[in-house]
């Protein structure tokens, strides 16, 4: 090997050691390296100074648009390459290529005992300095990641031509949007997948990185249903707070385009800042790859100005529409699927994936919390907080106390109205009705649901039974008829039963309309109902 590269290749082994060190114990080994070697300190100093630079490679765009993590097609082996020794590590398999590097099965070799990973070694031809540099920079940030659904680091040095090299756990398994569909998974596995690589991707921006490149085939599941988040190759490092006062918006280039087009944020495409948004972006995408099959919009273009063209005008459709809309002819499990995803999916996704990134998620926990609300049948936090929201969730989680609370309140209005009947009293009648309302309010509205318990069983029959009784027995007290038509047709709608809350309003109105007076408070009530 000539002077020159030996020189750079010590140059490049130092810096792998520095890198990632402290000021301190960086600038003592400098120093210690100085008064043996000069010109060595020398290159290494310049090594640091061009990574630690603003404007340098780690922060500049690869030309155009790139999908960096996608196989270049051409999977034929570098000669010599397999069963080649890399520190304590042989290659036994190549599993893929990349924009920087080549990606092989490797197991360990040292003796010391056995284990298998995945050895990441730039590719030939690619050993500038920047290139270099990048491919260091994606160690450092591996090496930050300590999370049990993140592949994690094992090892890394440099390989006999002065090449550097990484190795990660060996994931054996499928995209996430593959694995889902080899197994038919109900929508309640993929939403609890989802919420898992939220928890992975929140992990890393804890760590002050961001992904940037979300997709399925970067969402690996083994076959027990274990998730891993992989390849960080164009993720971002910001700054901690104690480096600089920017924002994160202002730690990530503008200009920077290196991405996946049909999963990036708007912004990575247009040219705005890139923050932790762009991955709850991602992650939205993915999610609505998994609800329906399908991306939310259609990116395929020629060159960068016509992709920006698209991204400009693109809108995304509801994927209960998706689903409801297809071509296929209709059958029950589509129909099933789209009732299932409108409304609070609906949602979910759209606010996922809407295109300012200050409208979207502020975090990828919160996007995980409102799916783990979804799944639990709680309000999600993206729909409004309503009245009849909220009432309506707590009907679907807990009908058996539903049912069974609104069995009691019929029976004790049953025994109020026949009292009534027999008091005569219409004072009377009306004030006990109106007590009786306030107590069935209370009961479905002010109860506590997290500490409801109790099974899925509907309650209609039992207000079913409550009307047909009220005309049976009330229709010789017309005042007390209309309040009990009343009374029910808020239980109704309270469970969100519009249409039979309104014929029972309606009911009540035509009896106040034929024994009222115009100007009687009762009828106007009754009008505004």
């Amino acid at each position: 090997m000539s002077e020159p590269r030996s020189r750079s290749r010590q140059a490049l082994e130092v810096l792998l050691t520095l890198v990632e060190a402290s000021p301190r114990t960086r600038e003592a080994r400098l120093a210690e390296l100085e008064r043996g070697d000069a010109a060595l300190a020398v290159a290494v100093r310049q090594l640091l100074a061009a990574d630690a630079e603003e404007g340098g490679m780690l922060d500049e765009p690869l030309p155009g648009l790139a999908d960096v993590a996608a196989c270049d097609g051409d999977d034929t082996p570098t000669p010599g390459r397999l069963g080649e020794v890399c520190g304590r590590w042989r290659t036994t398999a190549l599993l893929g290529r990349g924009g920087m590097g080549e990606v092989y099965a490797a197991e360990r070799v040292d003796g010391q005992y056995e284990q298998r990973g995945a050895l990441k070694l730039l590719r030939p031809g690619m050993d500038s300095a920047e290139i270099l540099r990048r491919f260091v920079r994606e160690r450092q940030i591996l090496a930050r990641l300590e999370h049990p659904n993140i592949a994690r680091l094992l090892d890394g040095g440099l390989a006999e031509d002065g090449r550097p090299y990484f190795v990660l756990e060996l994931v054996e398994g499928e995209p996430i949007t593959t694995w889902c569909e080899r197994r038919q998974a109900p929508l309640a596995v993929r939403l609890r997948l989802l919420v898992t690589c939220c928890e992975a991707v929140e992990a890393a921006h804890r760590s002050l990185i961001v992904h940037r490149d979300l997709k399925p085939s970067n969402i690996l599941v083994a076959e027990s249903g274990e998730v891993k988040l992989l390849d960080f190759g164009i993720a971002k490092l910001l700054r901690s707070g104690e480096e600089t006062d920017e924002t994160a918006a202002d730690l990530t280039r503008a200009e920077e385009r290196v991405l996946t087009p049909a999963y990036a944020a708007p912004e990575q495409i247009l040219g705005g800042p890139v923050t932790t948004a762009a991955d709850v972006y991602g992650l939205g995408v993915v999610l609505y790859e998994l609800l329906t099959g399908e991306l939310p919009h259609d990116r395929r273009a020629t060159g960068a100005a016509e992709l920006a063209s698209r991204v400009g005008r693109e809108t995304v459709p509801r994927p209960s529409a998706v689903v409801r809309g297809r071509s296929a002819p209709p059958s029950r499990e589509r129909r099933r699927l789209a009732r299932s995803l409108e409304g609070d999916l609906d949602t979910i996704v759209v606010k996922a994936l809407h295109r300012d990134p200050l409208r979207r998620y502020p975090s990828a926990a919160a996007l995980a919390d409102d799916l783990r609300r979804k799944l639990d049948g709680r309000p999600v936090a993206a729909r409004p907080d309503r009245l009849g929201y909220r009432a309506r969730k707590f009907v679907e989680r807990h009908w058996v106390g539903v049912g069974a609370a609104t069995l009691v309140v019929l029976s004790l209005l049953g025994g109020l109205a026949a009292s009534l009947v027999q008091a005569g009293e219409a004072r009377a009648q009306a004030r006990r009705a109106e007590q009786a309302q306030g107590y069935l309010s209370s009961v479905f509205l002010q109860a506590d649901p997290d500490h409801a318990k109790g099974d899925r069983l509907t309650a209609r029959d039992l207000l079913d039974r409550g009307a047909a009784r009220a005309d049976a027995e009330l229709v010789g007290e017309p005042r007390l008829h209309a309040e009990m038509l009343t009374l029910l047709g808020q239980v109704y709608e309270q469970l969100a039963a519009y249409p039979e809350a309104r014929t029972l309003y309606e009911r009540a109105l035509a009896i106040r309309e034929r024994r009222l007076d115009e100007d009687d408070p009762e009828l106007a009530a009754s009008h505004r109902r």
